[in-house]
Formats: C-alpha cells, sequence, structure tokens
C-alpha cells in the first residue's frame, strides 16, 4: 500500500511536521507524488460539481491515481468518496472506528 500525494494536499503536507516522514516515504517508494499541475486541474474540476466536502484535493487525488481506499472520519468526505458520481467505481472509507480486522481486511485487499 502506497500513501498518494500531490497539488494541495502536497504543499499543505510539506508545511506541517510530517514533511520529513513524507519526503522519505516518497524516496523509498511508500509514497507515490502525482504531478501538481495535473492534480490542481483536476483540483478545479472536482471544486465545480456539487460536491459535498471541501476536499476537491483528496477526490482528484482519488481519480488520478484510481487509489479507491481513504483514511477519514469526515461525513461530507465519505459521502462525496462513495458517491459514484465523483468517483466510479466508488471509493471505500477507513474510520478512526473502523474495527481492527476489517481496517486491515480493506488495506490488505488494495495493497499496491
Amino acid at each position: 500500500m502506497k500513501v498518494i500525494v500531490g497539488g494541495r494536499l502536497l504543499r499543505e503536507l510539506s508545511e506541517t511536521k510530517l514533511r520529513g516522514l513524507l519526503l522519505e516515504w516518497i524516496r523509498s517508494g511508500r509514497a507515490m507524488r502525482l504531478d501538481n499541475t495535473a492534480v490542481d486541474a483536476e483540483e478545479a474540476n472536482m471544486a465545480a460539481r456539487a460536491i459535498s466536502s471541501d476536499d476537491p484535493h483528496i477526490l482528484a487525488l482519488a481519480e488520478l491515481s484510481h487509489c479507491r481506499l481513504v483514511y477519514t472520519d469526515d461525513q461530507n468526505l465519505i459521502s462525496d468518496f462513495k458517491n459514484t458520481n465523483f468517483l466510479k467505481p466508488k471509493g471505500k472509507v477507513v474510520k478512526s472506528t473502523t474495527r481492527g480486522p476489517v481496517a486491515a481486511s480493506l488495506f490488505e485487499k488494495h495493497r499496491g
């Protein structure tokens, strides 16, 4: 399994304490960095649609990378991520309340 970053998410994470870890993951292949220009363009496309969340950049990353697994407790993002009007096929969500064996099963199915 890899972490997908690019565009606004990469810029946001680069300003946090996770910056060093993120760079190491990119160098080691544990994270995949998508082209910022492509992600920003797809984010604009998603933002122009009737999404519920304020996270068009996450939907853009999912669309471009074909990733269909996200870890979030944001109900609006969960709704958008599972909506086939935005992502086909719809995504799967792991939340902080997801039980360990269920989360492990989802992560195992989405190993890359």
